[in-house]
């Protein structure tokens, strides 16, 4: 700490508060995309919506519900990603804020810190300028 003449007017400095939390980046969450339930999903769209001729075998899956079968299974793995992304980033944003309170409660504490020496030091020298001029 760099310290000046004026370092006996100020009193003990305090340790400046360091944060509860780290706030380094976590690793990047992955694109809900590139999931397997998701490609999956995609696969099996594709095949129940793909058009022209199909074979003897994809039309009796279409009109025994199969096809439709493996498409709600899809799409509820799809939708279970899309659920553990969406909890992943929830748990971001609370680590996220709870930084951001801890940056916020520092830098607080050193501007109020700040402006009460800032304050001390104006009453000071009014006084010196005072009894100067008396």
């Amino acid at each position: 700490m760099v310290r000046d003449d004026h370092d006996d007017l100020i009193g003990p400095v305090p340790a400046p508060q360091s944060f509860r939390r780290p706030a380094d980046a976590p690793p990047p969450i992955p694109r809900a995309r590139d999931t397997e339930a998701a490609r999956r999903f995609h696969h099996v769209w594709t095949a129940h919506t793909a058009s022209g001729r199909s074979s003897l075998r994809a039309r009796a899956a279409r009109l025994s519900g199969r096809s439709n079968r493996r498409l709600v299974v899809a799409l509820s793995g799809a939708t279970e990603a899309l659920l553990a992304q969406c909890d992943v980033l929830a748990d971001r944003l609370e680590a996220v804020e709870a930084v951001a309170a801890d940056v916020g409660g520092a830098l607080g504490a050193d501007l109020t810190r700040l402006r009460a020496e800032v304050l001390e030091l104006r009453r000071q020298v009014a006084r010196a300028a005072g009894t100067a001029d008396g």
